[in-house]
């Protein structure tokens, strides 16, 4: 029989029956597990996908609905970022273990002929159905996985976010050994499974982030001490070891900030050879459950955990590729790539792919596409190009100067590398009556797309251009503006001798010896919202808000 038009009756040999009422799957004499995120979160959600029109793996739609982390976890376009990458067989036959309320389900019926998709619990195994609904290809299966029988095997097997509550739900001396032997049975030879997880030893658990499931500081860290019986992570070696003992052949992907809400995927070899710091640094982890302030400072541990080689072990989470076959048949990143990054901040048509491809010489390149792989996007007078690049490795300007504040630099003596900056600048400009132009292809050159050396420097990543050259001031505008905004969400803005951003401006552009009026930096910060405005749309507008707040308050 086809896959595309089998009913899970022909892949589970447990007796099922039709939920006509709720269009659910589910096992004669098997009893629906209980496990909730509470009745208000779970209530809430399906208000929302009763009325919302567009239910896809990227609705923004769904995102405008989001009010705490439960209802960003579930709505949230980033969930599906952990797996849109990858080269998956679109016909493969594919089973998910614990579907959740659909976010990743929806993603797999949009990727995939048929998916059989299991869910424990009753009010989520409805949740999922109206969250894939219209998607004829996409069976709900509510029972608890562990104790159906299967006939036949699959391709692949998701199993994103559920291995960890094993021991809640199987009874077994090793519950986490029980499941992957039978995932191990379900899957065909050279079948994958996908499988991502909690790192125990994540970096911003030993930074004061409560453990995601017990919600107790140190608590994963500590050995979950606290419970004999309870949800639990391993660190890489553990689990690697575990998840062998079934598929010998294991691939590790590294998804920062973590799995949940990624915003980049990465191969061990990318961490270990290219020193991602400002990269990984710019993907800030959260406590999603408290609002813990960090013991330390993660993106200076990460540079030295990069110089050590021990990114992988401290990683957040873990994405997991096994096969019992071949090392070859495990899919891989597309492009034959060791990373890439998302940017879903944006609009959507702005919202970029940046790949990391490592060449015959060793070397990495980077290489940024554009949705429907156009080459540029036009808004008005602003316009984003994809392109490619060398990957370079360095401290940007920006980086520099958080560390000479973190050192009490003087104000005065602080922002003494920004000349070199600004020489590149002044090279770059023409000169036009009393002001200096530079070339639109410049917007982006601010601080943080320079990497610092003090006998100069080199931009990177200048995606942003405009069409016509522009008044220089305008670039030194928007890169103290950053360096502000950063500053405060580094949680050093307090170093600063001022918290207000209109006098540190004008301090700054004297420091520079650079003529400014109250004027032009009002229209400065009109252009900057009008840009804000075109990228971000209402979150742009937002912000935009914000920052004249924050200047001409």
């Amino acid at each position: 029989m086809d896959m595309r038009t089998a009913p899970p009756t022909h892949f589970i040999s447990t007796p099922l029956y039709k939920d006509s009422a709720n269009d659910i799957w589910r096992a004669d004499g098997l009893s629906p597990i209980s496990y909730s995120d509470g009745a208000k979160s779970e209530q809430y959600l399906k208000h929302v996908l009763s009325k919302a029109q567009d239910l896809g793996s990227d609705s923004t739609e769904l995102e405008s609905y989001i009010r705490d982390w439960s209802s960003e976890y579930h709505l949230s376009s980033k969930r599906s970022l952990l797996l849109q990458p990858f080269q998956f067989p679109p016909e493969a036959r594919v089973l998910e273990v614990g579907a959740g309320c659909g976010a990743i389900t929806r993603f797999l019926g949009e990727r995939f002929s048929q998916v059989i998709a299991i869910e424990g619990s009753m009010q989520r195994a409805q949740l999922a159905r109206m969250r894939t609904t219209g998607q004829d290809n996409v069976e709900i299966v509510c029972a608890p996985f562990h104790q159906l029988s299967f006939k036949q095997s699959f391709d692949l097997l998701f199993c994103i976010g559920v291995f960890e509550y094993a021991p809640l739900f199987v009874e077994a001396e090793d519950p986490f050994a029980h499941i992957l032997s039978l995932f191990q049975k379900i899957l065909a030879p050279n079948g994958t499974l996908v499988l991502a997880i909690e790192n125990q030893f994540g970096l911003k658990y030993f930074a004061s982030s409560t453990e995601d499931h017990t919600r107790i500081m140190f608590d994963g860290i500590e050995g979950y001490h606290r419970q004999i019986k309870g949800p639990r992570t391993f660190g890489h070696q553990k689990l690697k070891q575990k998840i062998a003992d079934f598929f010998p052949s294991v691939n590790f992907y590294y998804p920062y900030p973590d799995y949940k809400l990624p915003q980049g995927v990465f191969t061990e070899g990318f961490l270990n050879t290219t020193q991602p710091v400002e990269l990984l640094g710019r993907l800030r982890s959260r406590d999603y459950q408290t609002a813990q302030k960090p013991l330390f400072n993660e993106q200076l541990a990460l540079a030295e955990l990069a110089s050590n080689n021990a990114l992988p072990f401290f990683a957040n989470s873990f994405l997991v590729l096994a096969c019992g076959n071949r090392q070859e048949e495990i899919p891989q990143l597309e492009e034959n790539a060791d990373g890439v990054l998302f940017n879903t901040d944006r609009e959507k048509p702005l919202r970029t792919r940046t790949w990391f491809l490592k060449g015959q010489d060793e070397t990495y390149r980077c290489r940024k596409s554009l949705p429907g792989g156009v080459q540029r996007v036009t808004l008005g007078s602003l316009s984003l190009e994809a392109g490619e690049e060398p990957w370079k490795t360095g401290h940007s300007l920006q980086s520099v100067l958080f560390s000479r504040l973190r050192q009490r630099v003087p104000f005065e003596s602080l922002f003494v590398p920004c000349m070199v900056w600004l020489e590149r600048i002044r090279s770059c400009s023409i000169e036009q009556g009393q002001t200096s132009f530079i070339p639109g292809g410049y917007f982006d050159a601010i601080w943080s797309n320079f990497l610092f050396q003090e006998t100069g420097g080199e931009f990177i990543d200048l995606e942003w251009r405009l069409t016509e050259s522009f008044d220089y001031r305008l670039l030194i505008f928007r890169s103290i503006l950053t360096f502000l905004d950063e500053t405060k969400k580094e949680d050093v803005f307090s170093l600063l001798p001022s918290k207000n951003y209109l006098q540190i401006m004008k301090q700054l552009f004297a420091l520079f010896n650079i003529p400014i009026s109250d004027h032009e930096l009002k229209k400065f910060c009109k252009q900057q919202t009008t840009f804000s405005a075109l990228v971000f749309g209402n979150r742009g507008q937002d912000y935009s808000k914000l920052f004249r707040f924050r200047l001409f308050r």
